[in-house]
């Protein structure tokens, strides 16, 4: 039979008791051999004087040995049951004065219940040397205590008497009821955790102990596991796993979760998370592991994986045949509008060429991308801007356009309305804010906030924004569209006419269900 392991902390707590108690035992061996000489040395001859003439100088001693002795002694009447000397020790232990005690008799500090068990004890008595054994008593202040007695007969003032020592065990036998119920615990813990738990040897792999999880998930009886090895029974699919955690082991005291593959009995190969640490019993390091089988989970996870990758790349094909069709409608659009005259409805065609180019644009940045969740947004607004520039050239002009762009990231649905945004505005300065100059600066700047917000700017230093106009107001299709597209965003456009004109907004990420933006 194994022993059942006991928790290391406990086990160092009674192993402190067991000393302590050891030592004080040792002491009272020695005090019982001391009375034993004592005895024998005042036990009167049979013409009724002392048995030597060394009475007179053993005397002092005795009495000295016994008020200094550190553990309770008292001296009682076995006939009346009166205690007749006490010492110090017991003075101090129980809280009665010296004179309070020696007035008191031995059922004056026994509980009610266990007075017959007491007067049992006494009158059963028949050698001078005894170890009753464990007894109840009250103190003073009415506390019950548990003693560990040795009685010991002797003469007293010319009359037949009994010694009792006292150990106080009170402590270690709460501390032994709640080592017991701690043992409990962890063994019913232990037991019907419904993962495996093992206790194996450190060394060799030997199986100290294993629960119920263990045998249900392996498939093994007790009886084939107790006594073997883990590479007796072949349970690691690779042995190198088992090398790999007693070397952590042994350099850390523990491992958290730790996968490997573990052969069963009947042959199958589940695969496991470990987490294990090193305990010691009885001076010997053991692993104490605790294995939950993430099989049925990781098969799970990979039919989600395999969905993923599915929906990812039905969702690029969706956006790559979105591009494709916005590039087929730029076609349409430059077609038409080679047809037409008219340079007023030949630049309306190409402002819709410019919005669908944005959105073609974003459209192809997700099928470029790894995240479908969300596209480069700086790296669209530089390709954007650039396309701007090409299709608003004149040969007698020079506008500079100045990029300031964070490291930002927007999913599809905050990326769209944002870049029509932006082509609005800059179609707008590139057609409106220079007039007959030749040269000119418009600038884009898109920064992440410290709120959690995005702030979106573009500015120029033409002739500015006309006074006489509200810009919220407008009968031209652009700024409206514009506003439009910031109240979608959550946000509302804001100008400033100083050294040109600048439009300015903060924005939030937003995902669209519906009709309902949140």
């Amino acid at each position: 039979m194994v022993p059942k392991p006991e928790c290391p902390d406990a086990h160092q707590r009674n192993r402190v008791l067991e000393e302590r108690i050891e030592t004080l035992e040792r002491e009272n061996s020695k005090l019982r051999d001391e009375n034993l000489l004592l005895k024998a040395r005042l036990v009167p001859s049979r013409d009724g004087t002392p048995a030597n003439d060394g009475e007179k100088t053993v005397r002092p001693w005795y009495r000295n040995l016994f008020e200094c002795h550190p553990l309770p002694l008292y001296i009682f009447d076995p006939g009346t049951l009166r205690i007749l000397l006490v010492n110090e020790a017991a003075v101090g232990h129980y809280g009665y004065t010296k004179e309070e005690f020696e007035g008191l008799r031995i059922l004056d500090i026994t509980p009610e219940e266990d007075i017959p068990k007491v007067l049992n004890a006494i009158r059963s008595s028949r050698s001078p040397l005894e170890k009753p054994g464990l007894f109840r008593q009250r103190k003073k202040d009415g506390t019950i205590i548990t003693v560990d007695i040795h009685s010991h007969q002797i003469d007293f003032d010319g009359r037949q008497a009994r010694l009792s020592m006292c150990l106080d065990v009170t402590d270690r036998i709460r501390a032994h009821k709640d080592l017991m119920q701690s043992e409990e615990k962890f063994r019913m813990a232990f037991m019907i955790s419904p993962d495996a738990v093992n206790i194996n040897r450190l060394e060799d792999g030997l199986y100290y102990d294993i629960n119920e999880g263990f045998l249900k998930t392996t498939g093994y009886s007790r009886e084939e596991v107790i006594g073997k090895t883990s590479l007796d029974l072949k349970i690691w699919v690779d042995p190198g796993d088992r090398e790999t955690l007693t070397r952590t082991l042994r350099e850390k005291g523990q491992v958290n979760n730790f996968e490997a593959l573990f052969r069963m009995k009947d042959g199958t190969v589940r695969e496991g998370l470990m987490s294990a640490k090193i305990m010691t019993l009885d001076d010997t390091p053991y692993i104490l592991n605790i294995t939950r089988d993430i099989t049925e989970m990781k098969i799970a996870q990979a039919r989600v994986q395999a969905s993923l990758q599915e929906k990812e790349i039905l969702l690029k094909e969706i956006n790559h045949r979105v591009k494709n069709n916005l590039q087929v409608v730029l076609s349409l659009l430059s077609l038409q509008a080679s047809y037409i005259q008219d340079p007023g409805y030949k630049e309306k065609f190409r402002e819709s060429q410019n919005r669908v180019r944005a959105i073609a644009i974003m459209h192809e940045e997700t099928c470029r991308g790894q995240d479908l969740a969300g596209v480069d947004f700086s790296s669209c607004v530089r390709k954007l801007v650039e396309d701007l520039a090409h299709s608003y050239h004149k040969p007698s002009r020079d506008i500079a356009l100045k990029l300031d762009l964070g490291d930002v990231r927007l999913v599809l649905d905050t990326a769209i309305p944002c870049s029509l945004i932006i082509t609005e505005l800059v179609s707008n300065a590139m057609k409106h804010a220079f007039g007959d100059r030749r040269e000119g600066v418009i600038e884009v700047r898109l920064r992440n906030s410290p709120s959690g917000e995005y702030f979106l700017q573009v500015s120029d230093n033409g002739e500015g924004f006309p006074e006489d106009l509200d810009f919220r107001n407008t009968r031209t299709m652009g700024l409206q569209f514009v506003h439009q597209m910031a109240a979608q965003l959550g946000s509302k456009l804001a100008m400033e006419r100083q050294n040109g004109t600048n439009f300015s907004m903060f924005f939030r990420e937003y995902h669209e269900v519906g009709t309902q933006v949140y």
